[in-house]
Protein backbone atom coordinates (compact mmCIF):
# COMPACT_ATOMS: atom_id res chain seq x y z
CA UNK A 1 0.00 0.00 0.00
CA UNK A 2 1.15 3.51 -1.00
CA UNK A 3 1.90 5.80 1.78
CA UNK A 4 -1.01 8.20 -0.20
CA UNK A 5 -2.99 5.04 0.20
CA UNK A 6 -2.23 4.54 3.39
CA UNK A 7 -3.16 7.80 4.72
CA UNK A 8 -6.30 7.64 3.07
CA UNK A 9 -7.23 4.32 5.25
CA UNK A 10 -6.45 6.26 8.11
CA UNK A 11 -8.21 9.15 7.47
CA UNK A 12 -11.11 7.09 6.40
CA UNK A 13 -11.50 4.96 9.50
CA UNK A 14 -11.04 8.41 11.90
CA UNK A 15 -14.20 9.26 9.63
CA UNK A 16 -15.73 5.88 10.54
CA UNK A 17 -14.80 6.69 14.36
CA UNK A 18 -15.31 10.27 14.37
CA UNK A 19 -19.19 9.38 13.18
CA UNK A 20 -19.66 6.50 15.50
CA UNK A 21 -19.17 8.90 18.31
CA UNK A 22 -22.08 10.92 16.89
CA UNK A 23 -24.34 7.91 17.27
CA UNK A 24 -23.44 6.98 20.22
CA UNK A 25 -23.66 9.25 23.42
CA UNK A 26 -23.19 6.48 26.44
CA UNK A 27 -23.66 8.14 30.32
CA UNK A 28 -25.01 11.52 29.17
CA UNK A 29 -21.81 14.13 29.18
CA UNK A 30 -20.84 13.26 32.50
CA UNK A 31 -17.55 10.81 32.59
CA UNK A 32 -18.85 7.74 35.53
CA UNK A 33 -15.30 7.20 37.66
CA UNK A 34 -15.08 3.06 37.95
CA UNK A 35 -11.78 2.00 39.83
CA UNK A 36 -11.04 -1.16 37.47
CA UNK A 37 -7.29 -2.88 38.23
CA UNK A 38 -5.62 -4.40 34.93
CA UNK A 39 -2.83 -6.59 33.83
CA UNK A 40 -0.99 -4.47 31.18
CA UNK A 41 -1.18 -6.33 27.53
CA UNK A 42 2.29 -5.23 26.57
CA UNK A 43 4.67 -5.85 29.75
CA UNK A 44 2.46 -7.54 31.98
CA UNK A 45 2.36 -5.75 35.34
CA UNK A 46 -0.85 -5.56 37.30
CA UNK A 47 -1.98 -1.86 37.67
CA UNK A 48 -4.52 -0.74 40.01
CA UNK A 49 -6.91 1.52 38.64
CA UNK A 50 -7.61 4.89 40.37
CA UNK A 51 -10.94 4.61 38.12
CA UNK A 52 -9.15 7.55 36.08
CA UNK A 53 -6.14 5.50 35.19
CA UNK A 54 -6.10 4.75 31.54
CA UNK A 55 -2.40 3.56 30.53
CA UNK A 56 0.45 1.13 32.06
CA UNK A 57 2.86 3.62 34.58
CA UNK A 58 5.10 1.45 32.92
CA UNK A 59 5.23 1.09 29.85
CA UNK A 60 2.51 3.51 29.21
CA UNK A 61 0.60 1.79 26.50
CA UNK A 62 -3.09 1.89 26.80
CA UNK A 63 -5.50 -0.77 25.37
CA UNK A 64 -8.62 0.36 22.36
CA UNK A 65 -11.72 0.15 24.75
CA UNK A 66 -13.34 3.28 24.67
CA UNK A 67 -14.97 5.45 22.43
CA UNK A 68 -15.79 8.17 24.90
CA UNK A 69 -13.76 7.98 28.34
CA UNK A 70 -15.03 5.12 30.31
CA UNK A 71 -17.70 3.74 27.77
CA UNK A 72 -15.72 0.08 27.14
CA UNK A 73 -17.92 0.97 23.92
CA UNK A 74 -15.15 0.48 21.29
CA UNK A 75 -14.84 -2.94 19.87
CA UNK A 76 -11.04 -3.08 18.35
CA UNK A 77 -9.00 -3.89 21.59
CA UNK A 78 -5.91 -3.27 19.89
CA UNK A 79 -2.42 -2.07 22.17
CA UNK A 80 -2.53 1.72 21.83
CA UNK A 81 1.68 2.77 21.74
CA UNK A 82 2.66 5.08 23.17
CA UNK A 83 4.15 7.25 20.22
CA UNK A 84 4.36 11.33 21.58
CA UNK A 85 4.83 13.10 24.49
CA UNK A 86 3.49 16.84 24.15
CA UNK A 87 2.39 19.92 26.78
CA UNK A 88 4.37 21.77 29.01
CA UNK A 89 6.15 21.46 32.56
CA UNK A 90 2.68 21.94 33.71
CA UNK A 91 1.03 19.16 32.29
CA UNK A 92 1.94 16.65 29.72
CA UNK A 93 0.37 14.23 27.63
CA UNK A 94 1.30 11.31 25.50
CA UNK A 95 -0.77 10.52 22.33
CA UNK A 96 -1.36 6.91 22.29
CA UNK A 97 -2.14 5.45 18.42
CA UNK A 98 -3.46 2.29 18.58
CA UNK A 99 -1.34 -0.77 16.66
CA UNK A 100 -4.60 -2.02 14.88
CA UNK A 101 -6.73 0.57 13.84
CA UNK A 102 -4.63 3.74 14.03
CA UNK A 103 -6.86 5.27 15.87
CA UNK A 104 -5.32 8.22 17.88
CA UNK A 105 -6.29 9.10 21.50
CA UNK A 106 -4.03 12.21 23.70
CA UNK A 107 -3.75 10.99 27.87
CA UNK A 108 -2.81 12.93 30.64
CA UNK A 109 0.70 12.47 32.25
CA UNK A 110 0.07 10.48 35.77
CA UNK A 111 2.40 11.24 38.97
CA UNK A 112 2.73 7.65 38.53
CA UNK A 113 4.01 7.30 34.65
CA UNK A 114 7.65 6.19 34.52
CA UNK A 115 10.05 8.95 33.89
CA UNK A 116 12.15 6.78 32.23
CA UNK A 117 9.17 5.46 29.37
CA UNK A 118 8.47 9.37 29.04
CA UNK A 119 12.03 10.37 28.25
CA UNK A 120 12.23 7.08 25.51
CA UNK A 121 9.20 8.52 23.73
CA UNK A 122 10.92 11.96 23.36
CA UNK A 123 14.25 10.41 22.84
CA UNK A 124 12.65 8.21 19.69
CA UNK A 125 10.93 11.00 18.26
CA UNK A 126 13.95 12.98 18.41
CA UNK A 127 16.16 11.10 16.53
CA UNK A 128 13.28 10.17 14.19
CA UNK A 129 13.49 13.86 13.50
CA UNK A 130 17.07 14.59 13.69
CA UNK A 131 17.52 11.21 10.81
CA UNK A 132 15.31 13.31 8.30
CA UNK A 133 17.73 16.60 8.84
Amino acid sequence: MSDTAANRAIREEKARISQENKLIKPFGKRFSKTKEDFICGKCGVTVKGSGYTNHCPVCLYSKHVDIKPGDRLATCGGLMKPVKVEGTEREYRVLHRCMVCNYEKVNKVASEDSIDALVAIIKENSSKYSKGK
